[in-house]
Order: structure tokens, then C-alpha cells, then sequence
């Protein structure tokens, strides 16, 4: 479901210029469109709704797209750029604090009881423009491989255990192919709920829904198998966004690791990146885990800091906090 609040509806549709595919325009993430959260709505559960928010100024009338769920009395909860992912209005030149200005006014209405944005790494004048409106945020890691080099200096940059990894895989016989086929996404899902059930801790699984629809979208979206023998042992998936190819998802059936199929995939996907002409190669966060953060570094890549806004309703959160102390006090009466 797209809600189109009354007050935007002056912005004809026909009018709406949407770049949902440009690897080519570094102002651009491919988590502000409609294809990525229209997904999100539909497969991630049915509290989440597609937001709809029209962008003016900084180039040609355009719209932004981000998700919310809406709770008790119409709370709106806002996400731009969902599970961390990064949104962007997108600009051509110079953006204008004005443009961010009217988005800003469009997320902190009175039914509004937060917003989080996150903000890509590279889009510093986006940011800089939300810390001028006095938005709270702090600082988030994720890993980027540049690719401004030909793919044999790139594979040259890879540490030396890494780059044996990769000939190995190939020498044991590990093939890796592109598919869009939804048999294979579903063996390749299968293997990733193994993982999940065997090693647990996940914050987040993404739905098989969610996952399928993304790669269906062929000019954003390539989906990669590393089979064995026939057998789909490792996958990944990965997303072009604005000037990046960004790894969202992957997933190994450890019983196969000593073959280095994951290794084979992320090189692939390297290779395709440079070819393409994307910018960086963007690993994504690590969450504070060690092995993790090691294991792309060895793929030369290096830290960057991400930015996360929030923005809480001070009515909101008054009256959420006179809510506890009504209930505390209440609990007290029923003690004494």
C-alpha cells in the first residue's frame, strides 16, 4: 500500500521524474526507491507501508520513497533506508538545504513519532544538511573496496591467503553463475536457514519473499551461485545502488567451506562491479564482529563512517513518559 497524504497530492504523478537504476550518479541509493521499498512493504510483514515523498529543488521534480509502520492513534514510525540501508533524495549539482529542509518538515508532523535516515558514507553534503537542522545521529562502519583500478590490480590488492582461496576454488571445480531462476534462490535460501538454525544470533533474517522480489529486478539486482557437483553450496546477492554495487545478502553450507565457494562469489561480484564501472565495492556493516571485519579487509577494503539521524516527537515521548509513571503508580496502589 503507497499512502499519498492529502497535502502531497499536489505534485502530479505525471510530472514525477523517478531514477530508480543510475550506477552512473553517486547522489543516488538504490534503498530510496519504489522498487526496494514497495518489496519491503509487501514481504517483511504487514505493519510496514510504503511512504511516498515528493522531492523538490537540487534538479527536476522527483519523488523519494521510504517505509513506515503506524501504530496506536496514527503513530508514525519512519524508516529511510530500513535496516540500515541508506536513503537519499538524490540531486543534480549542488544540493540545497532547502530540498532537505522540505523533506525534514514532511517527516516531523504531529502523527509523526519518529524517523531514522541513514545517510551513505560518500553523501556528506546530505549530511551535513541534516546536522545544520539539529538532527541527533552517530557514526556507522561499514567496509568499501575502491575500484577507480583495472580488475587484475584489484585482485593484486587482495591478500596473498585470499587470492589462493580464490584459485583454489576454481582449481576444486567451483563454478559460479548468475541466475535469476526462483529454484535455485530457493535452494540457495535453504542453505541460509541451515546456517541460521545452526549458528543462531540473527537480529534480522530476511524473508524469502523480500529476497525473490529483489532479484527479479534485472537491471538493479544479480543474484550469484557457487555450485559443486551440481549442488548450490554458497550464494549472494548484490545490488547496484547509485555508484556502488552494495552486497545485501549471502549465505554458505559450511560443510562445503574447504572448497572457498564464497570466495569465488565475492570475487565475481567484484569483477562485475568493476566492469560496470561502479565507484566502490560496498561489503556493508560488520557489526562489531572481529572475524567479520578482518575477513573484508582482506579484500583491501577499508572503513568508512555512515551516518544514522533519528528523530523522536517531544510530544510523543511526553506523553509516553506520563503513560509509565500513571502505570507505575497505579501498580504502587494495587502493592500497598
Amino acid at each position: 500500500m503507497i499512502e499519498t497524504p492529502s497535502k502531497w497530492k499536489g505534485l502530479s504523478d505525471s510530472k514525477v521524474e523517478v531514477s530508480p537504476h543510475f550506477l552512473d550518479q553517486g547522489s543516488e541509493t538504490f534503498f530510496s526507491t519504489l522498487d526496494f521499498n514497495a518489496a519491503w512493504s509487501r514481504a517483511v510483514g504487514s505493519e510496514w507501508q510504503t511512504l511516498s515523498l515528493p522531492v523538490r529543488g537540487s534538479g527536476p521534480p522527483r519523488r523519494m520513497y521510504a517505509v513506515q509502520t503506524i501504530g496506536t492513534f496514527g503513530r508514525r514510525c519512519t524508516s529511510l533506508g530500513p535496516n540500515g540501508m541508506y536513503a537519499s533524495p538524490g540531486w543534480q549539482g549542488k544540493l540545497e538545504s532547502a530540498t532537505v529542509q522540505q523533506l525534514v518538515n514532511l517527516l516531523t508532523g504531529v502523527r509523526v513519532e519518529s524517523f531514522v535516515w541513514n545517510v551513505r558514507f560518500d553523501h556528506e553534503c546530505l549530511a551535513s544538511c541534516l546536522i545544520d537542522l539539529g538532527l541527533d545521529f552517530e557514526r556507522t562502519t561499514t567496509h568499501v573496496l575502491r575500484l577507480d583500478l583495472q580488475y587484475e590490480e584489484i585482485f593484486s590488492g587482495y591478500s596473498a591467503s585470499l587470492r589462493n582461496h580464490v584459485r583454489k576454488a576454481r582449481r576444486l571445480g567451483v563454478t559460479v553463475r548468475g541466475t535469476d531462476s526462483l529454484e535455485d534462490f530457493e535452494a540457495y535460501y535453504k542453505v541460509h536457514l541451515q546456517r541460521v538454525e545452526q549458528k543462531g544470533g540473527y537480529s534480522f533474517v530476511f524473508p524469502l519473499e523480500f529476497l525473490s522480489e529483489l532479484i527479479k529486478i534485472h537491471r538493479t539486482a544479480r543474484f550469484l551461485v557457487a555450485e559443486s557437483e551440481g549442488r548450490i553450496v554458497a550464494g549472494g546477492l548484490f545490488l547496484r545502488d547509485g555508484c556502488s554495487v552494495f552486497y545485501l545478502h549471502g549465505a554458505l553450507d559450511e560443510q562445503f567451506s574447504h572448497l572457498y565457494p564464497s570466495c569465488a562469489i565475492f570475487d565475481d561480484a567484484i569483477r562485475w562491479a568493476s566492469e560496470k564501472g561502479a565507484a566502490f565495492f560496498n561489503f556493508g556493516g560488520s557489526g562489531t564482529i572481529t572475524s567479520l571485519e578482518k575477513f573484508k579487509s582482506s579484500w583491501g577494503a577499508r572503513p568508512e563512517l555512515n551516518w544514522r539521524f533519528e528523530w523522536k516527537n517531544p510530544l510523543w515521548t511526553h506523553l509516553s513518559r506520563l503513560k509509565g509513571a500513571l502505570l507505575r503508580g497505579k501498580h504502587q496502589k494495587v502493592r500497598s
